[in-house]
């Protein structure tokens, strides 16, 4: 996959754009609606430092089924750790595809 190519998936009911950025060797996953362009879904959350090239998913909530749905994009590999935090574990998993740095 090129820097410039537009990944999009499906996610509640609307067709999204996905954004992989990189700020600083933290990655985060954003979904936005194509039509709009408006705010859908931070897929990612912060935990601290992470493996380089990885992210931890937010897979509970209101973004159940996130993992999956990035998993079949191809846009991240399946886990290779979790991290605990209160009830939930959080999926850690290298990224496949580019990041655009911002």
């Amino acid at each position: 996959m090129k820097n410039n190519e537009m990944i999009t998936l499906t996610y509640s009911n609307k067709k999204c754009f996905v954004e992989v950025m990189e700020s600083e060797g933290d990655i985060f996953i954003e979904l936005y609606s194509v039509r709009g362009k408006k705010f859908q879904a931070r897929a990612s959350v912060s935990v601290g430092m992470l493996p380089p090239g990885h992210v931890a998913i937010k897979d509970y909530s209101e973004n159940s089924g996130m993992l999956q749905l990035l998993l079949d994009a191809k846009i991240v590999d399946k886990p290779i750790n979790y991290y605990r935090s209160g009830f939930v574990e959080i999926p850690i998993c290298p990224v496949l595809v580019p990041t655009k740095e911002v």
